[in-house]
């Protein structure tokens, strides 16, 4: 039937380009095989895109408990961190830049309203300060050879669909590190 090719077309050349394959076997009167190969490393989760300085972060959804905009003045400090009241709850607020260095750190207005992602950990919620919020975008995750573990808080990279990188944000691994450097 006219313009199923133009639709498979689609779907073999994106998953050609994360390195995988599309083969098709037919039989007649037996029927038709599709196989699909994708690479091991890959794996495609929902995310919020979020820039901190000028690097793009992907945050997984289903990390992300809520996003809010937090007035500077309402940040108190306890026991060494600073703390923010959300939702009648008081939660720590992390600025990547503490943990990752000034290069990474959050524009924080004290004055105004600033974008924060509540984060869920298996340790507790987190608040992310970060400069801007982009958008919610399915992202495929690739794994940066020889990066992995050297770098608390990342785990990946993906390709965007403007030809840009964003680094995947692993919620587990920026909380040990925070919790390691407060203490």
């Amino acid at each position: 039937v006219s313009g199923r090719g133009v639709g498979l077309d689609v779907v073999r050349r994106n998953i050609e380009r994360v390195n995988g394959s599309v083969t098709v076997r037919s039989t007649v009167g037996e029927g038709t095989v599709w196989t699909i190969r994708l690479p091991l490393t890959l794996a495609i989760v929902q995310a919020m895109l979020v820039r901190i300085q000028n690097t793009t972060f992907a945050v997984p959804l289903d990390t992300v408990d809520e996003i809010v905009l937090v007035d500077g003045r309402s940040i108190h400090m306890a026991n060494g961190w600073a703390m923010v009241p959300i939702r009648e709850q008081v939660i720590p607020l992390v600025n990547p830049g503490h943990v990752w260095g000034a290069e990474f750190a959050a524009e924080w207005n004290d004055d105004g309203v600033n974008p924060v992602v509540v984060l869920q950990s298996a340790s507790g919620s987190l608040a992310l300060a970060v400069d801007e919020l982009i958008g919610e975008q399915e992202t495929v995750i690739k794994t940066i050879e020889g990066l992995g573990g050297q770098v608390p808080g990342v785990s990946g990279a993906s390709i965007l669909g403007d030809g840009s990188v964003a680094l995947i944000f692993d919620v587990t691994g920026f909380t040990k590190e925070v919790r390691r450097l407060v203490q």
